[in-house]
């Protein structure tokens, strides 16, 4: 979802997005980390960037991590998953779960309602 900040859903999104990510640091403590890393690839559609180190990831084993496409369109996560792409909506349990255990995020835009995210667990966030 492009962020349209004139859009009252939009801030609506943002907002349970938010509170996603409030709930995945409370519970990132305790949930165990996959045995292999997990990456977060967020951003409006899987394409450009991240959809080259998706394929790139799950093209290659010995790449020794694992990539999921994380989105705010429902939608549009529900097909990406009918078409057998690891996706999450960043607004379910699923992504509750995806943002508990991942070990990287890499965002096409931004990082939005996740910032919170990256700097409670000590990470450096590129300028």
């Amino acid at each position: 979802m492009k962020i349209d900040k004139r859009n009252f859903r939009h801030w609506l999104a943002l907002l349970r997005f938010g509170m996603v990510v409030v709930l995945a640091i409370l519970v990132r403590p305790l949930v165990p980390r996959p045995k292999r890393p997990l990456v977060l690839l967020y951003g409006h559609k899987l394409n450009g960037n991240l959809l080259g180190l998706y394929q790139y990831v799950h093209a290659d084993p010995s790449v020794g991590m694992d990539a999921m496409f994380l989105g705010m369109e429902g939608e549009y996560v529900a097909g990406l998953r009918l078409d057998g792409v690891d996706a999450a909506s960043a607004v379910s349990i699923s992504g509750l779960r995806a943002l508990a255990t991942c070990s990287a995020i890499v965002s096409s835009h931004g990082l939005h309602s996740m910032r919170p995210l990256v700097e409670l667990s000590g990470s450096q966030v590129p300028q």
